[in-house]
């Protein structure tokens, strides 16, 4: 109906009128449709808080997901998520769709929690990929998933027979295109989880069950000595080798940990790396990750040894540093440098989280530590001998028994 049409109604079709005007409204601009969209095509896209990579990020979806995009800046496009909140993906990342395309939207219709070989698993069914993110947090201890563009239908949870280390399961409408599922645990210490589409119609949550016992019989640990093969990592003033040192650390830890009936996988037990030969620095780094994550370990440590960067002073930099990404990785990451530090006698610099590609996976626990100062010529000298080597080993080992030992449910 044209706007002259509209105009000639007679006062007694005001019902029609208002039927019409709401009509328009909802195909106004202002809405998400009629703004571009763009479907993401990378196996991983993530999404930042800001327009680079210098920015956090907020979210990792897969492929398929449609985003309607608000602003570009660059090579960078906001993204709705929600009528509240939106995020940044780098456009190479992103494919664009025909206009008129409707960005991806949902209907959560049925949420089902049974077992898995490693714990408990939530399979949330929906009637489209809709874009998500998690929030894990210590205290209180839950994993909380947000659906955005989703409304929850009128239905319960149903949770079958299993390990009740899950103790509530909330359902919450933040929007109107904002669900939230909430885990809550009955365990502080989280042991790993992953979130996937399964398909088109359901998202998988799998949440691992807490260690069993605080004995390190039977815990599955990967041991990942950082570098080898055609990368060197550090290099000392006398020409002392990171890859070196790190592997030589982990084979004295290995034997420690097996000792008392752990389970230990050594990602290179020589000079090599995990990839081929002629993989660049960033397929090595994934081959370790996606190795490391098919073994299903009950913790991840990758060893190293620091430098400094340009600018800093070799000889005024020393001393000892760990690092962490989830927050399920935080208690292990602090009682390991605790250990570390005492047994070596180094300087206790700090514990803190970073964007390590090898601890960015919430699989299990992830820690990864500089057990000293390459570049310092001091600490050259302490890492070159066999007897600190044994020591950081005796370190890495007093602190993950004491880990699992604190850690069991």
């Amino acid at each position: 109906m044209s706007a002259t049409s509209y105009s000639r109604l007679r006062p007694g079709h005001w019902a029609l009128r208002a039927a019409l005007l709401a009509c328009a409204l909802f195909v106004s601009p202002r809405y998400a449709w009629a703004e571009p969209v763009v479907k993401l095509v990378a196996p991983r896209s993530p999404l930042r808080a800001g327009p680079g990579t210098d920015y956090v990020r907020t979210a990792i979806l897969p492929p398929g997901i449609k985003l309607a995009v608000v602003e570009r800046r660059g090579t960078w496009l906001k993204v709705r998520l929600a009528e509240t909140l939106s995020a940044w993906v780098h456009e190479p990342l992103t494919e664009p769709l025909p206009k008129g395309t409707q960005p991806s939207r949902a209907k959560v219709t049925d949420i089902s929690i049974g077992n898995y070989e490693l714990g408990r698993r939530a399979v949330i069914s929906v009637s489209a990929p809709v874009p998500y993110r998690t929030i894990q947090r210590v205290e209180p201890p839950e994993l909380v998933l947000d659906l955005f563009q989703t409304a929850l239908a009128h239905y319960g949870v149903r949770e079958k027979p299993g390990p009740d280390f899950i103790h509530t399961v909330e359902r919450h409408q933040v929007g109107t295109d904002w669900a939230r599922i909430t885990f809550g645990f009955k365990h502080h210490q989280q042991t790993g989880y992953d979130v996937y589409y399964q398909d088109q119609e359901h998202l998988v949550v799998d949440i691992r069950a807490p260690y069993r016992n605080g004995s390190l019989a039977g815990k599955r640990i990967v041991l990942d000595p950082g570098h080898g093969g055609t990368d060197r990592g550090a290099v000392g003033p006398t020409g002392l080798l990171e890859k070196e040192v790190n592997l030589d650390i982990a084979l004295e830890l290995a034997p420690l940990l097996r000792a008392r009936g752990a389970e230990v996988i050594l990602l290179r037990e020589g000079d090599v790396g995990v990839a081929p030969s002629s993989a660049g620095k960033t397929e090595e780094l994934s081959a370790r990750r996606e190795y490391s994550k098919q073994q299903a370990p009950d913790l991840f440590l990758s060893i190293h040894s620091n430098s400094v960067g340009v600018g800093s002073d070799p000889e005024q930099v020393r001393g000892t540093e760990t690092y962490y990404w989830t927050q399920q990785s935080i208690a292990p990451a602090k009682l390991i440098q605790e250990a570390l530090c005492r047994a070596l006698g180094t300087e206790n610099r700090y514990v803190s989280w970073r964007p390590f590609y090898v601890l960015r996976e919430t699989d299990t626990p992830r820690v990864l530590v500089e057990c000293a100062y390459m570049s310092n010529p001091a600490e050259e000298q302490l890492l070159a001998q066999q007897t600190f080597r044994q020591k950081a080993a005796r370190g890495l080992f007093e602190g993950l028994s004491y880990f699992f030992a604190t850690a069991a449910e």
